[in-house]
C-alpha cells in the first residue's frame, strides 16, 4: 500500500513539474503553435473556454494535449503521464491562459475514454501569478 501511495506521488510531481515547466518557460519552440484536430472546452469561473486546433503527443506511458503557443493569450495543456488507458485518474495536470491570466490544476481528476481520445478531468484552478485559489472548473477534451 505505502508503495502505490509513493508512485502515485512521484507520478504526480512528475506530471506538475511538466505543466510548471511549460507554464514558465514555454515549450521548446514557444513561438509554434501546434496545429491538429485536438479539442477541449473547459467551463470555469462561470464562463466556458473552447480551445480547437491542437496536438495530443504521447509522455512517458501518457500523454500531453496542446493547443495554442505559450507565448499566445489563449493556451491549453493537459498531461496525463501515467496512462492512456480508459479509466479515472487523480494525478493529470492542466495549464491555462486565457484573459491574460496563467492558471494551473494539479492533481486534478481526469476520466480517460477511448484510450487517451477523449475524455473529461474536474479539479480546482491556482492563479499562477497570484498563487490564489481560482475556483473550480470542468471541461472535456478529444484528440
Amino acid at each position: 500500500m505505502l508503495a502505490g501511495r509513493r508512485r502515485i506521488r512521484r507520478r504526480t510531481a512528475l506530471g506538475a513539474l511538466l505543466v510548471l515547466l511549460a507554464l514558465t518557460a514555454g515549450t521548446a519552440d514557444a513561438s509554434a503553435a501546434p496545429t491538429g484536430t485536438a479539442r477541449a472546452t473547459v467551463k470555469a469561473q462561470a464562463k466556458t473556454y473552447a480551445f480547437s486546433g491542437g496536438k495530443c503527443k504521447r509522455i512517458l506511458d501518457g500523454f500531453s494535449l496542446v493547443i495554442g503557443k505559450f507565448a499566445g493569450p489563449r493556451y491549453f495543456e493537459l498531461q496525463e503521464s501515467g496512462s492512456m488507458k480508459a479509466g479515472t485518474y487523480r494525478d493529470a495536470v492542466m495549464g491555462l491562459h486565457v484573459g491574460g491570466k496563467y492558471y494551473d490544476a494539479k492533481s486534478m481528476t481526469l476520466t480517460i475514454t477511448k484510450n487517451g481520445r477523449s475524455g473529461t478531468f474536474s479539479g480546482k484552478l491556482r492563479n499562477q501569478q497570484t498563487k490564489a485559489n481560482a475556483g473550480t472548473f470542468r471541461g472535456s477534451f478529444s484528440c
